[in-house]
């Protein structure tokens, strides 16, 4: 079954790649099916495990997730302005949609399926720990609802014609609300995994995806696009802003951040 989840993510981004290739899809759509693999990859390993209550609640989990990011992700397709991430790296390569792209593809799709078959012990191992799985709930639903809230007050934001950048709300205290949120999400699903029997890999899916965010993909490509499109309002807006915690708890000024 692991097996067939790699080649699942293979076909489906190598699809993909093709499509982008084609000018068929935007290049963004690569995050659109990494959420489809992570999606897909829980179906699967659902379909071959126990059934359970922790199996179900993660199911249900990852659904719910991949639904929230793939209505937000398709519904930036229509405007034809691409992410300016995936802009930015077109240019770094030469603008070709050739290997470099596939193999880009191709790690998103085995990085998609790594990160849920981290989480199998909630689709195959009994439950253990029954508070953890109350907890696991509790996180992902703050998570959730908090990433749902910066999202909205983001797009309420674009939408209203405002330049420059976002500090209403969840962004008034924190640069990067969204990713917060978003990790609460996954250390839920991580605690629902921690809940069964040998279900220490759990943690290391969360450490993975929480790593990717902080120093991959995610805050470092979108704080250096920001500070070439801000300058020094960005600078402005780094010195009073925590990274992640919505919260004017501490003073990020002292490096709390």
């Amino acid at each position: 079954m692991i097996l067939s989840s790699f080649v699942a993510a293979t076909v489906l981004m190598t699809l993909g790649w093709w499509g982008v290739r084609r000018g068929i899809f935007p290049l963004g759509c690569v995050d659109l099916l990494w959420a489809v693999c992570i999606w897909l990859t829980a179906v699967m390993a659902f379909a071959s495990g126990s059934h359970s209550l922790p199996a179900f609640l993660l199911l249900a989990m990852v659904t719910i997730w991949a639904l929230r990011l793939g209505i937000l992700l398709v519904s930036r397709f229509p405007s034809g302005r691409e992410d300016r991430r995936y802009a930015s790296l077109r240019t770094h390569w030469g603008g070709e949609i050739g290997w470099r792209f596939w193999s880009m593809f191709q790690v998103q799709g085995i990085f998609a399926v790594l990160l849920v078959w981290l989480l199998a012990p909630a689709f195959f191992a009994p439950l253990v720990l029954p508070g953890l799985l109350a907890g696991g709930i509790g996180l992902f639903g703050l998570g959730f609802t908090g990433t749902l809230v910066a999202d909205w007050q983001l797009s309420r934001f674009k939408a209203s014609g405002a330049s420059g950048l976002c500090r209403q709300g969840l962004w008034h205290s924190a640069r990067h609300p969204n990713y917060f949120f978003e990790m609460l999400t996954w250390a839920g699903m991580g605690l629902v995994t921690l809940a069964c029997a040998d279900g220490w890999p759990g943690i290391i899916s969360v450490l993975l995806i929480s790593g990717s965010i902080c120093f991959l993909t995610g805050v470092p490509p979108k704080e250096r696009l920001a500070a070439e499109r801000y300058g020094a309002a960005y600078q402005t807006y780094k010195a009073e802003t925590n990274r992640f915690l919505p919260l004017s708890l501490t003073d990020p000024r002292n490096g709390a951040t």
